[in-house]
């Protein structure tokens, strides 16, 4: 009888020991994923933000699937010109959940190289460094045509707008390809900031004077737009001096900007696409 009361003892013993063990473990199993749950969500962010900003997805608010890829930047110059001439309408829809992930410091840097890029053209005048602490407003939008027509893959961009006590500037960066499409630097003063006379010069031609005739070269060498193998590409300065024309297969046409305007009470520097004068954003 003794002998009984021991292995019954020793039984209870060792089931007493089990459920001690199963109860720590589910106490770190559940630590575990407590954890998880809160670091997960900033590695993803990470994660998807090193990857959106150099590939392109897309989605819209009628849940159509579109295909989003273009072998280069100017295969988009390409679609938003076939679009703009055959009137098919063009649309930009926000995709706010992905700009509440989107890694500000990462787009910042693109922008300063962009900038860079464009000073080194002599397209800008001035070196500009923007700060992420000046970046007061980032949307992302996806262009698509609103008439079904087929022939336009969707477009992801950028607005971003950097505001200091002196200036405003707005850009829109194309997603994929990091190519600014246009931006405008609003200075709120009255002083001059930049020469319409143009004192920098690359192969002979003068940018950031703010005429398109001396800009325009400079542009096209930024797009690449000689690149195109489709088709046929041309390229003019229209009779008015103030825009720059590129004829896509002899039949698409969209129009470029290089203007600086000066008045009492400020300067407005404009250059590229203008994207929010052809799209409703």
């Amino acid at each position: 009888m003794s002998r009984y009361r021991e292995k019954y003892h020793d039984r209870r013993k060792n089931l007493h020991f089990r459920q001690t063990i199963y109860t720590v473990m589910g106490i770190f199993f559940i630590i575990a994923l407590f954890g998880a749950a809160m670091v997960f969500p900033g590695y993803y962010s990470r994660f998807y933000d090193q990857n959106t900003l150099n590939h392109t997805s897309f989605s819209d608010v009628n849940v159509t699937t579109y295909e989003t890829s273009y072998n280069s930047f100017v295969e988009k110059l390409h679609a938003i010109a076939r679009a703009w001439q055959e009137d098919t309408g063009m649309r930009a829809v926000r995709t706010n959940e992905l700009e509440e992930t989107a890694n500000r410091t990462e787009l910042t840097r693109i922008v300063k190289k962009e900038l860079d890029k464009l000073y080194k053209l002599a397209v800008l005048e001035k070196e500009m460094n923007p700060k992420e602490k000046r970046l007061v407003q980032w949307e992302r939008y996806t262009i698509y045509e609103t008439k079904e027509s087929g022939g336009m893959k969707g477009i992801s961009l950028w607005k971003l707008v950097y505001e200091t006590s002196k200036r405003t500037v707005t850009i829109y960066l194309d997603e994929e390809y990091h190519k600014i499409y246009y931006m405008e630097i609003l200075y709120k003063e009255t002083k001059t900031v930049f020469d319409v006379s143009a004192v920098q010069t690359k192969d002979g031609y003068s940018g950031g004077g703010g005429t398109i005739e001396n800009c325009w070269p400079l542009i096209m060498e930024y797009y690449d737009i000689s690149s195109y193998q489709e088709g046929t590409v041309n390229s003019w300065i229209n009779d008015g001096q103030t825009a720059a024309v590129v004829e896509f297969d002899e039949k698409y046409q969209i129009s470029f900007l290089c203007e600086g305007i000066n008045s009492i009470e400020f300067q407005d520097f404009r250059l590229g696409l203008p994207l929010d004068k052809m799209i409703q954003f």
